[in-house]
């Protein structure tokens, strides 16, 4: 889908504890569609985005509940990888500009 009706609305990085896996470490965006809104991450030492979650319209006409949820940089079921080229420059864009940021 690059014809571009995303729009990246947030970057930001993230720690968090992961308990028995140690600390979560990397960035996470937020794109929305003018239907659906999707949660990526790109943690510390991987190449891609992954989705983590996918909130959308329903069959009654809720305009955001979620399709599939998992928690930031969950990597336990299959990962969806973002592959549109459009979307990951401007992900990598504003991860970069994150980073400056929050002094990394």
């Amino acid at each position: 889908m690059s014809d571009r009706d995303w729009q990246v609305e947030e970057v930001r990085w993230r720690e968090e504890d992961a308990g028995v896996f140690g600390v979560r470490r990397g960035f996470e965006a937020k794109v929305r569609w003018p239907d659906r809104a999707l949660w990526v991450s790109r943690l510390e030492g991987e190449d891609g985005w992954v989705a983590d979650a996918l909130y959308g319209p329903d069959r009654r006409g809720n305009p955001e509940v979620p399709i599939f949820v998992h928690g930031f940089g969950s990597r336990t079921t299959i990962p969806r990888v973002v592959v549109d080229p459009e979307l990951v420059a401007e992900l990598e864009r504003r991860a970069t500009e994150a980073a400056w940021e929050a002094g990394r």
